[in-house]
């Protein structure tokens, strides 16, 4: 019907959110349905990534996994959130993990997954279980199940995370609000060019 949302204004960019209750099989209507396009916050986001890995001589292959992580949303991704980079994901894992400066990664553990941190640039302010350690550039630090973790980088900061295997549902945050944003993640493929 006219005025009405089509499948091509649905992207992974896009949310919708209802203004008034809509019956079954009507029409989700411009004027009653919210739309909220965060394409050019996560291009914006991509773009920083890409810069800061390209300044600090960071090779990734093309066609990997690059997960925005936006705890508390996307417009507070500058200040809450992570860049995650998946290179391998089998028996062992080899992620890149980029926090661009002023971020910090909430509190979480994990129940199966052991991680190695090496920081391959930057400085960055971790703590594990309550206790807070500077790593510079160089330093490995390693990270057993059940470690509550978290991190916060003032000038950015590129960490190499090898670990056991990544599983999805193997990230615990402590701070319940993270886990009721079902939309705290956006997804892209990282390519060179």
């Amino acid at each position: 019907v006219e005025g009405q949302y089509t499948a091509n204004d649905w992207s992974k960019y896009a949310s919708f959110t209802p203004t008034q209750a809509v019956a079954p099989d009507a029409p989700l209507l411009l004027a009653e349905v919210q739309r909220r396009d965060i394409r050019a916050e996560a291009w914006d986001a991509a773009q920083k990534v890409k810069a800061m890995l390209a300044e600090y001589r960071i090779s990734v292959p093309g066609g990997v996994d690059l997960e925005l992580s936006h705890h508390y949303g996307i417009e507070r991704f500058h200040e809450f959130g992570l860049t995650l980079l998946t290179i391998v994901n089998r028996g062992y894992c080899k992620k890149l993990l980029v926090c661009l400066p002023g971020q910090r990664h909430p509190e979480q553990f994990h129940r199966q997954k052991e991680e190695t941190f090496h920081i391959l640039h930057g400085e960055v302010e971790l703590t594990l279980n309550g206790q807070t350690q500077l790593c510079r550039a160089g330093e490995v630090v390693h990270i057993e199940p059940e470690v509550r973790h978290e991190f916060f980088s003032h000038g950015g900061a590129i960490i190499e995370e090898i670990s056991s295997t990544h599983f999805a549902n193997d990230s615990f945050y402590t701070d319940p609000a993270i886990h009721q944003n079902a939309n705290r993640k956006t997804l892209l493929t990282y390519w060179m060019v």
